[in-house]
């Protein structure tokens, strides 16, 4: 990128191959092609070049307004991506942020347009700094590989408290496999199968009358998929008569990839 100064309040700005030449000082080829999107800005301009796409942009423009862009995406993503987002979006504040570091990294599930659920890795990078403080930086998402997301998919499962039933439900496929279940599941219920085919029956034989109708729009797949595009998590109450006498449960829906459910 160049400036260039044409009088007291004007300048000229040009995007160029140098921007390229940059990036090779800092990364070899093979790690820029790893990349599924590349930005470089210049945080004294307020100019975000497009150097690969990533889809979280949504935009076919090469060069974009930087702080109005890292807004847009702030809005698109929740939790600690939307505060990174915030926080890189005002340039001074990105400043501060990038003070005693030249790199940060933030692995996160995006929310953001197509790719949603998606989990991508974002690492900020400072390319030059001007009396110290971060001048140009470079913006790169790779994707996680499927290794990183089992181990984030176990974990979640290892976290989960089992209670009564823990199970994995397939959205895709419309079946569950159980993780854990009580002595009554076991007794009762099949480890693995047609979700919906198990659910109306735990509806119908231990799910007490009046909560039948909330539980069966709650737990159909089309519910989980739809109530998790904007959240992680969601819970419900109903209360169980499997014992005879009626007892509150709490059902957890958790997301743990683009189709599976923790339940």
């Amino acid at each position: 990128m160049t400036i260039v100064k044409i009088k007291d309040d004007d300048v000229l700005i040009g995007f160029n191959a140098k921007d390229d030449e940059i990036l090779m000082r800092h990364f070899d080829r093979a790690a820029i092609n790893d990349f599924f999107g590349l930005y470089v800005a210049n945080l004294d301009v307020d100019q975000l070049n497009v150097l690969k796409e990533s889809g979280l942009t949504n935009t076919s423009a090469t060069v974009l307004p930087y702080t109005e862009t890292l807004k847009q995406m702030a809005e698109e993503e929740t939790g600690e991506a939307k505060e990174l987002y915030t926080k890189l979006s005002d340039p001074q504040k990105a400043k501060e942020l990038l003070k005693e570091d030249d790199r940060q990294e933030l692995t996160y599930r995006t929310t953001s347009y197509g790719m949603n659920g998606a989990l991508v890795k974002c690492t900020t990078y400072v390319l030059s700094r001007i009396d110290g403080e971060a001048s140009t930086i470079a913006i790169c998402y790779s994707k996680v590989d499927s290794i990183q997301q089992n181990k984030e998919r176990n974990q979640m499962i290892n976290n989960m408290s089992s209670g009564e039933l823990l199970c994995v439900v397939d959205t895709s496929s419309d079946t569950f496999e159980a993780i854990s279940r009580s002595k009554h599941f076991e007794e009762n219920y099949p480890v693995t199968g047609s979700f919906s085919k198990v659910l109306e029956k735990y509806l119908i034989n231990d799910v007490l009358e009046a909560d039948r109708d909330k539980m069966r729009k709650a737990s159909t797949v089309e519910e989980m998929q739809k109530q998790l595009i904007s959240q992680d998590k969601y819970e419900v109450f109903y209360r169980d008569v499997s014992t005879g006498t009626p007892f509150w449960y709490r059902m957890r829906v958790v997301k743990i990839s683009d189709h599976e459910m923790l339940l």
